[in-house]
């Protein structure tokens, strides 16, 4: 579970302070896929640099538990720039996060050739970043941030620069593995489709300073859901117009 009590979040700046978070209060179930939408500057990946310890000026307390014992280094966090290092090879970009935390090499190697293989581009591991088309590199970011084997995925906005196709195929892999793992999955998009698509719940940060202006959980009731059953389901238009009609302007 992650915990969000009376968070004040501001930035300051020359005349002042800027604020992101009002006395914020936020919780986030064991196993759950939360997205989290809302306008440019609201605070989303403030949010995470909070929850990941990145940034830790603010006001309040976070508690982050997994079977109610507080967890420390069970968060992995992918970006929507793939920050691949260019003098790596696509294998050790994979495992530089395994070699930084110390972890069983050989366990996350298998991991790792597992994954290429079921996104297809497995034959890209002695490949170097430069040759590698965008959604290539996002899928090695993708599997860089499996193999981790975290209790708390963070994504922001990972799918946002790549093609509809690929986009498809990984926002199913990562359903998947939080459904095979109970995964905590914490999804930042601006794509109200793919939110309704992969989550089990919506949360809807208004403009700054406002924190939390919606929050709805989404139950599509499929009994072998996946991000193309989701869009295919008689109540997704429903959801959408829900969302539309509480988006921040």
């Amino acid at each position: 579970m992650i915990q969000l009590s009376n968070i004040n979040k501001s930035f300051k700046i020359k005349d002042g302070e800027i604020l992101i978070f009002k006395n914020l209060n936020f919780a986030i179930q064991e196993g759950e896929f939360v997205t989290i939408l809302g306008p440019n500057g609201c605070g989303k990946s403030t949010l995470f640099n909070l929850i990941t310890g990145i940034d830790s000026d603010y006001e309040g307390e976070i508690n982050i538990k997994n079977n109610g014992r507080t967890i420390n280094n069970s968060i992995a966090y992918m970006l929507q720039k793939d920050l691949l290092l260019p003098w790596l090879t696509v294998i050790q970009n994979i495992m530089l996060g395994i070699d930084i935390q110390k972890k069983d090499k050989n366990v996350a190697l298998k991991l790792a050739n597992e994954y290429l293989a079921m996104l297809k581009i497995a034959k890209l591991t002695n490949e170097y970043p430069a040759n590698l088309s965008g959604g290539e590199r996002q899928k090695v970011s993708l599997v860089r941030t499996l193999i981790l084997n975290t209790n708390i995925l963070l994504l922001d906005e990972p799918f946002s620069a790549i093609d509809y196709n690929t986009r498809i195929e990984l926002q199913t892999m990562i359903f998947r593995y939080a459904e095979k793992k109970n995964t905590t999955v914490l999804l930042i998009s601006h794509d109200i489709d793919e939110a309704i698509a992969v989550s089990d719940r919506i949360v809807i940060l208004g403009k700054r300073g406002n924190g939390i202006v919606w929050d709805m959980k989404i139950d599509l009731n499929i009994p072998d859901r996946s991000p193309v059953t989701a869009r295919q389901h008689p109540n997704f238009a429903n959801y959408y117009k829900q969302i539309w009609e509480n988006y921040p302007r």
